[in-house]
C-alpha cells in the first residue's frame, strides 16, 4: 500500500467538515450518501409524555449510504404503510411479542409472551403474585382488605392472625392501631398481621405492637433487630446508590470513607478513585466538557483522561484534549504520528490514507 492524497471510498469532505475526508458517507447521518443529506430525526414518546404530537416510534440509521428506518424497541409496523410508523405496541394482547399474536380472552401480555411466568397468575388481564399481593392474596380478588375484593362487600376476617412479624416490603389497608404500628399484609399467601415498614416488634412483646423504628439509627438494632454494631462502629443512614434511599449500617468497609451526603445521608467512599471525593470528602475534580477530556482520580490526586478518539499531545492539561487523533494529519491514531504532509495525506479514521501501489509494489 502507498500514500494517497485521495480520500478513501465512501469518505468525502463536506462544508460542515473539520478536517480533509472526515465525512463517511456510508453511515453519517448527517450526510448520508452526499453531503447534507440528513436522515428524519428519531421520534419516540415516553410514557409519561401525554403530548399531543406525532408519535411514529421510528428510528433512523445510515446503513450502506441509505437512511434506513426501523421501530422503536417494542412496536412494529403491522400494517405496512410507512406514512403512519410503527402504529403497535407489541406489548398489546392483541399483538404479543409480534404483528397478530393475539393472546387468549382475559390473558394478559407479559415481556412479549401471553401469559404468566409461575408462580404469577393472571388477575383481571394482570400478572400477580398471590404470594404477596395484598388485593389478591392466595388467589385472585381474595383481599387482605375484606371480603373478595368486590364493591360493597363487608370485610371478612382473614382467620387466625399470625405471629406479628416484618414484613416483605408490602404494603396494605391498615386494621389495627396506628400506635401498634401494624396493618394486615400478604405473607406467603396468607393474610396476617404484621409489621408495617419500617417498624419491627424486636422486644417480642405483642402487647405493645412494633415498637421499633428501624429507620432510625440505633446501635444496637441498626437496620434490623438484634443487629448491634461492632465495638468502635456505629449505626448510621447511609445511601443504596441503585435505590437512592437510606439504609442502616455500621460505619464502612474496610479502606471505605464515610462521607455525607446533601440529603443527609452518607455513603461510602474510596477517595483514593472517587473524582467526586478525591483525597478527601467533598473534593471534586473539576474539568470543561469541551475539552473532550473527563476527569479521573489516581491515588487520590485528581487528573485528566481523553476520550476515545482523542488526544492530549501538547501535555498541558488546561486546554484537556485538544488533538482529534481521528482526523489530524499531525496526529493521525496518536500523538506525533505524521501523514505524508508533502502529498496532503490525510488522516481517516486514526489512520494515514493509502491505496495500492501501482505495479503491485511499495
Amino acid at each position: 500500500m502507498c500514500a494517497t492524497a485521495e480520500c478513501p471510498a465512501g469518505t468525502t469532505t463536506c462544508a460542515t467538515s473539520r478536517a480533509r475526508c472526515d465525512v463517511d458517507l456510508t453511515s453519517d447521518r448527517d450526510n448520508c450518501g452526499e453531503c447534507g443529506a440528513a436522515c428524519p430525526p428519531d421520534q419516540h414518546r415516553d410514557p409519561w409524555d401525554w403530548g399531543t404530537g406525532p408519535n411514529l416510534e421510528v428510528a433512523f440509521a445510515c446503513v450502506d449510504s441509505r437512511c434506513v428506518m426501523r421501530c422503536q424497541d417494542g412496536f412494529a409496523d403491522c400494517d405496512g404503510i410507512p406514512d403512519n410508523g410503527c402504529e403497535v405496541d407489541l406489548t398489546s394482547p392483541t399483538n404479543c411479542g409480534a404483528c397478530g399474536v393475539a393472546c387468549a380472552p382475559g390473558q394478559p401480555c407479559a415481556d412479549g409472551k401471553c401469559g404468566c411466568e409461575p408462580p404469577k397468575v393472571a388477575c383481571d388481564g394482570f400478572c400477580v403474585d398471590t404470594r404477596n399481593d395484598v388485593a389478591h392474596c392466595g388467589a385472585c380478588h381474595q383481599s387482605c382488605g375484606g371480603g373478595s375484593g368486590e364493591p360493597g362487600e363487608p370485610p371478612t376476617p382473614p382467620g387466625p392472625i399470625g405471629p406479628i412479624v416484618p414484613p416483605p416490603g408490602v404494603g396494605g389497608p391498615e386494621l389495627a392501631p396506628a400506635s401498634q404500628n401494624t396493618q394486615m399484609d400478604c405473607i406467603n399467601a396468607e393474610c396476617k398481621l404484621a409489621c408495617r415498614p419500617p417498624f419491627a416488634d424486636c422486644n417480642g412483646d405483642p402487647d405493645d405492637g412494633c415498637e421499633k423504628d428501624l429507620s432510625v439509627p440505633d446501635d444496637q438494632n441498626c437496620g434490623a433487630c438484634g443487629a448491634a454494631c461492632p465495638s468502635g462502629t456505629a449505626c448510621d443512614a447511609f445511601e443504596i446508590i441503585q435505590e437512592s434511599t437510606g439504609r442502616l449500617r455500621c460505619g464502612c468497609p474496610p479502606g471505605l470513607q464515610r462521607c455525607p451526603l446533601a440529603n443527609g445521608l452518607h455513603s461510602c467512599i474510596d477517595t483514593l478513585t472517587d473524582p467526586t471525593n478525591c483525597g478527601g470528602c467533598g473534593i471534586v475534580c473539576t474539568y470543561d466538557d469541551r475539552a473532550h477530556s473527563r476527569p479521573v482520580c489516581r491515588g487520590g490526586i485528581c487528573g485528566l483522561t481523553c476520550r476515545t478518539g482523542r488526544g492530549d499531545c501538547n501535555g498541558f492539561s488546561g486546554d484537556g484534549c485538544e488533538i482529534d487523533l481521528e482526523t489530524d494529519p499531525r496526529n493521525c491514531g496518536a500523538c506525533g504520528h505524521e501523514c505524508d504532509a508533502e502529498i496532503g495525506q490525510p488522516c481517516v479514521k486514526g489512520r494515514c490514507a493509502e491505496t495500492e501501489c501501482s505495479g503491485g509494489v511499495r
